[in-house]
């Protein structure tokens, strides 16, 4: 079957931008932004192999083919038209990684258990350009004129309910568990007490203790961790 392209988790157009056929493919959909675990962005990044591998500052970031645990991977100006319209700058825990959210039978979604119509008539193995662009759609990047693919992305961003206004994690507590950790906004570790984030400085009680066998992949993904 070959490769199965990747969609951006707010505009739904594909990550993967090999050539097509009549197609001029924008430049802007060429670049993306990567959101480590540990909040760091990566801004310029591109997709380099068949929807697994992402490179950028000459690291190779790599999927691993399942939803993401280590990394989210949008457009660079659909990151940038999230803080035009809205003011925030998107990090991994702005995001619901919740493992019940995920279809992980269909590993080319990478999305949150929302409706992403009309976008997702259009999802296919490839990503049918042809019949978007025929029904009237631009593949003009979201900051210039393209209002309706702009929209959409709020619309987007709406709906995975992020709220600007906290100190805390911008994510909403009600869909963690009890005791569940994140990075809030002040940088800070909050966990959830009774569907609520709550600051913590003492993680003593929490047991952090793994068993990770010494390879590249995972000396890189230890990397990214406490870069």
């Amino acid at each position: 079957m070959g490769c199965w392209d990747t969609f951006c988790s707010l505009c739904g157009l594909p990550l993967n931008t090999v050539k097509r056929e009549n197609v001029n493919i924008p430049k802007w959909m060429y670049k993306c932004t990567i959101l480590l675990n540990n909040n760091k962005v990566i801004h310029n990044a591109r997709e380099v192999a068949c929807n697994i591998n992402f490179h950028a500052n000459k690291k190779e970031y790599n999927s691993l083919l399942n939803y993401p645990k280590s990394f989210i991977v949008i457009h660079t100006d659909c990151w940038k038209c999230i803080k035009k319209e809205k003011n925030i700058k998107l990090r991994y825990s702005d995001f619901p990684i919740i493992d019940k959210l995920y279809d992980t039978k269909n590993y080319k979604l990478f999305n949150f258990n929302i409706d992403y119509k009309p976008m997702s008539n259009y999802w296919y193995q490839d990503f049918n350009v042809d019949k978007y662009i025929n029904d009237g759609y631009l593949l003009e990047s979201p900051l210039k004129n393209n209002k309706v693919l702009s929209k959409f992305i709020i619309n987007i961003f709406n709906k995975l309910n992020i709220k600007s206004d906290r100190a805390g994690p911008r994510v909403s507590a009600t869909l963690y568990k009890n005791n569940d950790l994140l990075i809030g906004t002040d940088n800070n570790i909050w966990k959830i007490n009774k569907k609520k984030w709550v600051k913590t400085n003492n993680l003593e009680k929490f047991n952090f203790s793994s068993n990770i066998k010494l390879t590249n992949k995972s000396v890189d993904l230890l990397e990214n961790i406490y870069e």
